[in-house]
């Protein structure tokens, strides 16, 4: 039943001479969804559960949202402000808060002056920046290449596939910015890219690789968010080759919970 629900973090440890585990959930936006708070509440009672299940106590959950939208995360952190209620009322209504870290309530130099880890900073930055032009990153770009080969590599595919880059334009700004340096992804990319061109044509070898982007991205979103039926509606979503259509559902993935909506996106 609860297969599809991921918990991030969990964490042993010692409160007033106490044992207990303390669960954290991370739940990542990208934009201000009012459903997150309930997404929340049904991994909470999925643990619940399980722990009743077992014999033992509840176990205390910390919910935890990190944000990193086009704009500011404007909807409440408690559940109780969800109710159009006077407050008389609220006390006796179920309520917890989340944690918000949303990225646009800090400047870069805060981020990078407040963490030591270059790996996170630089995760955190790019999230943040993820929406805005590829041109202005270059400050962003030279702190992938301060980490690990494979860290760079998984930022670096993260990024691809976030702004639908072609792998020519991609592979030619890391390295003017990344040089020698440049992890061996990007140089695969390009020559992948190139072998594409020789085959089908320059202009169809880019169009191919961004579609093929586009399928990977459908269906890890609607693996994770509808499971075995975002699987079956996958099959469906390979027969179209409209990259503005593949867009358009990628869109939808963001900003919808709704299986529907997404098929009748398809039928247009």
């Amino acid at each position: 039943k609860y297969k599809r629900y991921y918990l991030d973090i969990s964490v042993s440890c010692n409160l007033k001479n106490r044992d207990v585990e303390i669960y954290l959930v991370f739940e990542h936006k990208s934009y201000p969804d009012k459903f997150t708070l309930i997404q929340i509440l049904t991994y909470c009672t999925a643990v619940w559960e399980n722990d009743l299940r077992k014999g033992i106590n509840p176990r205390p959950i910390i919910p935890v949202i990190f944000y990193h939208g086009r704009r500011s995360f404007n909807l409440p952190s408690r559940f109780s402000d969800y109710y159009e209620v006077s407050d008389e009322l609220k006390k006796y209504l179920m309520d917890f808060e989340v944690i918000i870290f949303d990225t646009r309530k800090y400047r870069d130099e805060e981020i990078s002056s407040a963490v030591n880890n270059q790996y996170l900073k630089v995760a955190i930055l790019i999230m943040k920046h993820i929406f805005e032009d590829i041109n202005r990153w270059k400050e962003i770009l030279k702190g992938v290449f301060k980490i690990d080969k494979e860290a760079a590599e998984d930022m670096l595919h993260y990024i691809a596939m976030g702004k639908n880059l072609s792998d020519e334009k991609f592979y030619g700004i890391i390295k003017e910015i990344g040089g020698k340096k440049m992890p061996s992804l990007a140089e695969k990319w390009y020559k992948q890219g190139i072998e594409k061109g020789k085959q089908q044509g320059k202009e169809e070898g880019i169009r191919e690789g961004i579609r093929e982007g586009l399928y990977k991205a459908i269906e890890l979103g609607l693996k994770l968010r509808f499971g075995n039926a975002g699987k079956k509606l996958f099959n469906k979503v390979k027969q179209i080759q409209d990259i503005g259509k593949l867009q358009e559902i990628t869109d939808l993935l963001e900003k919808t919970a709704r299986l529907e909506e997404i098929e009748k996106a398809m039928e247009k």
